[in-house]
């Protein structure tokens, strides 16, 4: 297992461009800033600590990928599918997300300043020590999510399931 991506941010809009899947490749630490990922296979890939900022990932299917530490700032991940990824420390700051799936995500710590989260699930998520300050949260699934010291303090919260979630210390 290789510390360095093994494609280069070239290589990766020549697969894109061409219709290509990027599913399993390592792209660790690279710099995808301002990519169109939209409808593309990142299924099993290593994403830790890309630079994801203003990525189009709408429709993206990133099932078990790992994001770890990875920056999404102004990000559109709207339909995307993120279900079992490792998400441990994102930044979700300012990012457009509907109807997206974040169903047995990881996402402790996770940072969710200004998110645009409506019509997304959370559905069995682990969202311990989340903050979501000033995140729009309607109609979101969070049934059965772990949201034990989660901060929630501003954040504009409507129709919201949290049916069976551990809201333990969560901050309203």
């Amino acid at each position: 297992f290789s510390m360095r991506a093994e494609l280069t941010r070239l290589d990766v809009k020549k697969i894109v461009d061409s219709g290509g899947s990027l599913a399993g490749k390592n792209l660790y630490k690279l710099d995808l800033s301002d990519i169109d990922l939209s409808t593309v296979d990142l299924r099993f890939c290593d994403l830790r600590y890309a630079n994801l900022k203003e990525v189009n990932l709408t429709g993206a299917n990133l099932q078990n990928a790992n994001l770890g530490g990875s920056d999404l700032s102004k990000s559109l991940l709207s339909k995307a599918d993120f279900s079992r990824a490792d998400m441990r420390w994102v930044c979700f700051r300012n990012v457009t997300s509907i109807a997206t799936i974040y169903g047995n995500c990881k996402l402790l710590e996770a940072v969710f300043f200004d998110a645009i989260l409506d019509d997304s699930s959370f559905e069995d998520a682990d969202l311990r020590r989340c903050k979501f300050n000033s995140a729009s949260l309607s109609r979101v699934n969070m049934s059965r999510a772990n949201l034990a010291l989660a901060d929630l303090r501003c954040a504009y919260i409507f129709e919201t399931e949290f049916k069976g979630a551990n809201t333990f210390g969560m901050m309203t």
